[in-house]
């Protein structure tokens, strides 16, 4: 009988840390996560770390990110909402560079499905661009006359952003014919489409020259 009673004792106790461990992967899972694409436009390996910041408790904080990209490629992981300390390495572990970003879903919303972007590189700024010119057929024509060009023959510049840090394009831009980082330009869309795309240039060039390398990039792109 006593016997009985401690195996009893035994899968009783055992089926309570059962409860408690499914109770816990359930509120986790049930956690919405933030879609963040991640790209690398240096030339080396990189590493990024997301380090969440506790806000009631500094101290308490928890690393839930820890990836490697090699160059010019992409990565798309989830996060749960929150502060985080963002910190890139290179290979051989010395810090790149960090920041900080903060950011949070509707409750309406069970997940971010909506991208946001972080380039390890850190040394560029990224542009959204109203790609109609391309359609119109004159863009290559301004490019190579370099000069001031009719309107609906010039790229539009939508948005700017600095890609130190994390940022996110708007929904009222994605929703529309999106060319992501890298994508090719469709060749041919439905009359009155918008299509936008988004390119990245080094912080470094002139801001004269900026422009010239945006219509460069985009001719490369629709020509790939």
């Amino acid at each position: 009988m006593k016997k009985f009673l401690k195996i009893f004792g035994i899968v009783f106790l055992v089926l309570i840390v059962l409860s408690i461990f499914t109770r816990i992967l359930s509120d986790n899972s049930e956690i919405p996560r933030q879609s963040i694409y991640f790209t690398n436009t240096s030339t080396e390996k990189l590493s990024v770390t997301f380090e969440g910041i506790n806000e009631d408790n500094p101290s308490d904080d928890y690393r839930l990110l820890d990836e490697i990209i090699k160059p010019n490629s992409i990565v798309i992981e989830k996060v749960r909402p929150g502060r985080y300390q963002i910190q890139v390495r290179d290979s051989e572990g010395k810090l790149k560079g960090e920041s900080e970003t903060k950011f949070s879903i509707p409750r309406s919303k069970k997940a971010g499905h909506h991208l946001m972007y972080f380039d390890l590189a850190m040394d560029k700024d990224f542009y959204v661009l109203n790609l109609s010119a391309v359609f119109s057929g004159n863009l290559l024509a301004e490019h190579k006359a370099d000069n001031d060009a009719a309107p609906q023959d010039r790229l539009i510049i939508e948005e700017k952003y600095d890609g130190a840090s994390t940022f996110t394009v708007p929904e009222r831009i994605t929703k529309r014919t999106w060319v992501n980082l890298g994508d090719n330009i469709p060749t041919t869309v439905k009359h009155g489409e918008v299509v936008y795309g988004l390119y990245a240039i080094p912080k470094e060039i002139n801001e004269k020259e900026v422009y010239k390398s945006l219509v460069e990039s985009v001719i490369a792109s629709a020509n790939q």
